[in-house]
């Protein structure tokens, strides 16, 4: 396994750099798009709210991580995490 994809529900006003340093410990991380995704060399978060009516206080967590050493590329992850998310908004996650 090189690389690996969690998905979570969490409470809506938590930033992608909260989840990336809080619950991940992903040090040093860089945060982008209004700080719904947050990315470092090997790992990265994002954040999309549901719009449903019923679940506008929860949002979606994407984590993602290279398992394998020596994998290690920031833009790469940063590029992996901002077109993931934009296509998970497209779908309407909730």
């Amino acid at each position: 396994m090189v690389l690996s994809v969690e998905r979570e529900r969490v409470s809506t006003g938590r930033s992608a750099w909260n989840i990336a340093s809080y619950d991940h410990g992903i040090g040093h991380v860089k945060t982008g798009d209004r700080d719904a995704v947050a990315y470092a060399d090997r790992a990265a978060v994002s954040v999309v709210p549901c719009a449903r009516k019923g679940d506008r206080d929860e949002a979606v967590s994407t984590y993602v991580i290279t398992v394998k050493s020596g994998r290690e590329d920031e833009s790469a992850m940063h590029r992996l995490i901002s077109g993931y998310t934009a296509a998970l908004r497209k779908q309407h996650p909730c």
